[in-house]
């Protein structure tokens, strides 16, 4: 007697395009990009909330926020205690000035790393960001490049 492989092959082909995302033509299975999208918002999304003036404002796994529109400078406050820098001083600012208004124009780090040259040097932004870009990026309520 032989094994029937194919039926348990079948089945679990079955269960794989129930998922969401999954679409399957023709014995094929797709993943449509709609369907990874939904997966990487669903790892990203709230996985807690900072409370900034008494309310709550969700963020995701890296403590960067899920809303950017949530940001102000007293979330900023917040967000960069969390992330190790106990106070904002008026340098913070006009980086995290910059980077806000590069937001979505910027199309890697490079073009940023080229803006913000040319408002403080590299040695006193790592002075002011000791963990670089991304702590910068999260601090300033802007999604990384």
């Amino acid at each position: 007697m032989g094994n029937d492989n194919g039926g348990m092959i079948k089945d679990t082909l079955y269960n794989m395009t129930q998922s969401p995302g999954v679409q399957r033509r023709k014995d094929r299975i797709y993943f449509s990009d709609a369907g990874r999208e939904k997966q990487k918002n669903e790892k990203e999304r709230a996985m807690g909330y900072i409370t900034v003036n008494g309310v709550k404002i969700n963020t995701t796994n890296n403590c960067s926020l899920v809303n950017p529109q949530d940001w102000n400078e007293a979330v900023a406050e917040e967000l960069a205690r969390i992330h190790g820098i106990s106070r904002l001083t008026a340098e913070h600012f006009s980086v995290i000035r910059c980077l806000r208004s590069l937001n979505g124009e910027a199309s890697d780090m490079y073009a940023v790393s080229d803006a913000l040259r040319k408002i403080i040097a590299w040695k006193k932004f790592k002075e002011l960001f000791h963990r670089g870009l991304n702590q910068a990026f999260i601090i300033s309520g802007c999604e990384i490049p």
